[in-house]
């Protein structure tokens, strides 16, 4: 699996769709798979929603709930109208199609009018649409790929597009440009709602290979502008890409997304099986005011709950640590942490995850710098000659520093700064890696308040 596609919430109940190859753990022979949540940690996957044809790849795109019926295919509650890349095996062009569920995504019929938005070009991909309410329209935004490029479309129907605006001429441009979403979100400052436009790109990340920038800014139902046409990193780390927000936003206004958790770099070669590719948590995503600019702020849903966390095994508060220390615990494969930090006189505060005598992942503060860091070369992980780095990126400074981690069997991801700095990474160290341990270095920390929470799966019993 990789890129998620067309999260839609109906009925209470989350459905996530996403690109799927049922017959080999590489990419190819891509469809759309189906799975469904209430609550967004235990999953129920489902049949095939939209196979492959023999001639044609179901690339990714977006999923609106069309309950007035604009587009003629369905209407009410449970109507389901997907917008997806059709890619054309034998002319390689890419144009996009719909198809529609009248039983809330259960079973899908294609469009007898497909295409409904066809230029001719090989490097058109990724519609995402919404509903404009201030316009009454449909918007689409999609990548021009190679052009480095995003067209803004509109449509009262979700057939006939009519060319509005392009955004162009600013962010990285080391890769091509994929999977943009537009997206309305409340700053925590103001009230306000503000338009951010998130647009992937492969290779040319910050941590390399494949990820996603984003720019704050203005829509009127044609044309977005920024702000500030500096770059600004969705996540830090190396593998969060493709994220798509759940339509419809949630009550307080904020919006929930889910990312594909891989690099392009590696992705055919992690060492999992018989499956290969993942997602990451979901989170709570919202802008707030730092320094002058409105910053993405995300935060992932809780993951503790009596079911899957019902110990907390570990708690330490006011510790001074002066040199360095194993904490007698096995969290195991996955765990929860959240972690205060006074520095003190230190120049670097760390934690080894998933620690072993032979192998484990750095989390480290420097404080002098003020960043954070995730380190995967002790870890002992022979996936690809970019795979074992480190990674690191700004937070706030402040004289407490406050992470919290959620590790998986496979993953780390990392919040700093109240969910202004995001670190997302994968792992494979041996399984029997389970140990915990922190450190210090240049001087005595002050204080350190940390606690963990081991996690086991929410399905089962």
């Amino acid at each position: 699996m990789n890129d998620p596609n067309g999260p839609v919430r109906i009925d209470g109940r989350y459905h996530l769709f996403f690109q799927y190859n049922p017959s080999a753990a590489t990419w190819g022979d891509i469809g759309w798979g189906h799975t469904t949540s209430d609550n967004l940690l235990g999953w129920t996957e489902h049949p095939i929603a939209i196979p492959r044809t023999d001639s044609t790849m179901i690339f990714s795109g977006g999923v609106v709930i069309d309950s007035l019926g604009t587009a003629g295919l369905c209407s009410g509650p449970r109507c389901l109208v997907a917008i997806y890349t059709a890619a054309h095996a034998g002319t390689r062009v890419q144009n996009q199609s719909l198809a529609y569920s009248d039983d809330g995504g259960v079973r899908w019929t294609q469009h007898a009018g497909n295409p409904v938005l066809d230029i001719g070009s090989r490097e058109f991909r990724d519609p995402f649409v919404f509903w404009h309410a201030p316009s009454a329209a449909w918007i689409m935004t999609i990548a021009m790929a190679t052009d480095h490029a995003i067209r803004v479309y509109r449509s009262p129907n979700l057939r006939q597009w009519e060319l509005a605006s392009e955004f162009r001429g600013m962010g990285a441009t080391g890769g091509v440009w994929e999977c943009p979403v537009l997206v309305a979100l409340p700053d925590h400052a103001t009230g306000a709602r503000r338009w951010m436009l998130k647009i992937d790109l492969n290779p040319g990340h910050v941590a390399g290979g494949s990820g996603a920038q984003y720019f704050v800014g203005d829509f009127d139902g044609r044309s977005f502008v920024p702000m500030d046409t500096t770059t600004q990193w969705v996540d830090f780390g190396p593998d969060f890409y493709c994220a798509q927000p759940w339509q419809p936003a949630n009550e307080d206004g904020t919006v929930t997304w889910i990312a594909w958790m891989s690099n392009w770099t590696y992705a055919a070669d992690i060492p999992t099986g018989p499956w290969r590719g993942l997602m990451s948590l979901p989170r709570t995503v919202s802008l707030r005011e730092r320094d002058g600019r409105a910053m993405l702020v995300q935060q992932p849903i809780p993951v503790r709950s009596s079911d899957n966390a019902p110990v907390q095994q570990f708690s330490a508060r006011n510790q001074i640590l002066a040199d360095p220390t194993v904490l007698d615990i096995q969290p195991g494969r996955a765990f929860e942490v959240e972690w205060r930090i006074d520095a003190g006189g230190a120049t670097e505060v760390g934690l080894l995850l998933r620690h072993s005598a032979q192998q484990h992942v750095l989390i480290s503060y420097d404080p002098v710098r003020s960043v954070v860091a995730i380190d995967r070369r002790p870890g002992g992980s022979s996936v690809h000659p970019q795979f074992e780095a480190r990674y690191e990126a700004p937070i706030p400074r402040d004289r407490i520093a406050t992470l919290r981690l959620v590790v998986d069997a496979s993953s780390i991801e990392l919040f700093a700064g109240n969910g202004a700095t995001v670190l997302t990474a994968l792992i494979f160290p041996d399984p029997g890696s389970v140990g915990l341990a922190i450190f210090s270095k240049g001087g005595a920390v002050r204080s350190v308040d940390l606690s963990v929470w081991p996690l086991r799966s929410p399905t089962a019993p």
